[in-house]
């Protein structure tokens, strides 16, 4: 991940702008008290709970925790992530239920991410939801899953088994060989109602 970071930001010449690139364990952050004006963190939280019972989220609070900690007073957090009701409704998602309640389980609900931001004595502005699929390129290919390539690009497959992987594939065919395909689709795509993924906005008192 380092190795790729390195890559964009040479790609983007943006590099020489770098002070340091620092590798880090969550929940636990190698920085000390206040040492930050601002933290982004971008689709991490359901990388966090690898035995996550759906209820409970201990990494994620303490990383929460550790957040505030190395923030100045009147340091901003930006946490983007995909929500639960919004892995239900990516469609491909659907494609391997399995998996999909594997994941879920590992993300809070947009009301819980806002309590574990209060409870660490963050103020929380209101959260957006990030409307469409424009991120996602070649989102609506109703094929895509039939390429790994295509499933490289969102690390739902990564957490399936080479079982669950063929599994897909052979419901992706079968749909396809009978015209359900492009219905499934539809019938499961929501991310022009309830978004792809939500921005959460918290400052340090």
């Amino acid at each position: 991940m380092l190795k790729k970071a390195k890559e964009k930001l040479e790609l983007g010449n943006y590099l020489h702008r770098v002070v340091e690139i620092r590798e880090a364990i969550l929940p636990f952050l190698p920085f000390q008290d206040q040492a930050f004006d601002a933290i982004i963190m971008n689709q991490v939280l359901h990388h966090l709970e690898l035995d996550a019972d759906g209820e409970h989220f201990p990494t994620i609070q303490k990383t929460v925790a550790e957040m505030y900690r190395v923030l100045k007073p009147g340091g901003v957090v930006i946490i983007t992530n995909t929500v639960k009701d919004q892995f239900y409704g990516t469609w491909f998602c659907r494609l391997i239920p399995t998996v999909l309640e594997r994941l879920v389980k590992r993300v809070p609900s947009k009301d819980v991410i806002i309590d574990i931001l209060r409870n660490c004595d963050f103020d929380v502005e209101t959260p957006l939801s990030y409307l469409g699929n424009d991120w996602f390129k070649d989102y609506s290919d109703t094929e895509g899953p039939l390429i790994e390539s295509w499933r490289m690009r969102d690390s739902f497959f990564s957490l399936a088994s080479a079982e669950e992987i063929r599994t897909c594939i052979e419901r992706v065919q079968t749909m396809q060989a009978n015209g359900t395909l492009k219905s499934f689709y539809e019938e499961h795509d929501g991310t022009s109602s309830i978004g792809t993924f939500s921005f959460f906005v918290a400052l340090k008192k």
